[in-house]
């Protein structure tokens, strides 16, 4: 029975040094990219587009910087580091947590962009919607989480997933978080798949109007679209 166990906690091991190694490739190579695709769109003119791929960009370098605390815990045999300071654990779930829902509230953004564009052809999405749509959540997501930490939770580092996790203090809040979840993530997919329906029905109707028309309409018609 202790061979079996010093087998199970040397193959614990290696899979924590395995682990640490991919999250430490994703932290350079995913923050190197996304640092260089920042630059680059920064340097584009500012357009509706441009604005959401550099907060995507943001958001993905936020995503890999905060593999570091993990990466370091995964290599040293789970051992808290940075995690066993209170204010740091704080810090770093609430920049951790809402990324998820930030990486979908964008995806809803470039969805609503492309029915819109699809819709019209011959006019620009607004730059202030775009930017207004991502203040807006963004706060959301913030104020969300501060008054959850600060009123019914806190984040704690645990052994059995080597990072933090939030640990709600009130069983009543408990609910009541589940149900900000549910609203914090249908909140990006309901548009989503009602800007899917519209893309689909757009299409249809586009290349119904299209197989309609004459050649010399459809070469005009072309022209129009680009």
């Amino acid at each position: 029975a202790r061979n079996m166990e010093a087998e199970h906690e040397l193959n614990h091991v290696a899979v924590d040094k395995l682990m640490g190694c991919m999250m430490l490739l994703i932290l350079f190579f995913g923050g190197t990219a996304n640092i260089l695709a920042f630059r680059y769109f920064i340097r584009r003119k500012t357009t509706a587009s441009t604005s959401v791929y550099r907060v995507i960009a943001l958001t993905d370098i936020i995503s890999c910087l905060n593999t570091y605390p993990v990466i370091l815990t995964m290599l040293s045999n789970r051992q808290p580091l940075l995690f066993k300071w209170t204010v740091f654990s704080q810090f770093w779930g609430l920049t951790w947590e809402p990324i998820p829902y930030l990486s979908i509230s964008l995806v809803l953004i470039i969805s609503l962009f492309r029915t819109f564009n699809l819709l019209f052809p011959l006019k620009h999405a607004s730059t202030r919607l775009a930017n207004g749509i991502m203040m807006a959540y963004s706060t959301f997501l913030l104020f969300r989480y501060i008054i959850s930490v600060s009123a019914f939770g806190i984040y704690r580092y645990t052994y059995e997933s080597a990072y933090c996790w939030r640990h709600i203090t009130s069983v009543t809040f408990e609910w009541f978080d589940l149900y900000l979840s549910m609203i914090s993530m249908a909140l990006p997919i309901v548009p989503i798949l009602i800007s899917a329906l519209a893309t689909s029905l757009c299409l249809y109707r586009n290349r119904t109007y299209y197989d309609n028309k004459t050649d010399n309409d459809k070469i005009a018609y072309q022209w129009q679209v680009t």
